[in-house]
């Protein structure tokens, strides 16, 4: 149960990185 926690979690990080990185390469 914690373990899927953490995972949905990483992966909102994830998306939060990837969207970070998009935005640096536009610039």
């Amino acid at each position: 149960m914690e373990h899927k926690v953490n995972d949905d979690f990483l992966g909102c990080l994830i998306k939060d990185l990837e969207q970070v990185v998009n935005d640096q390469k536009l610039n």
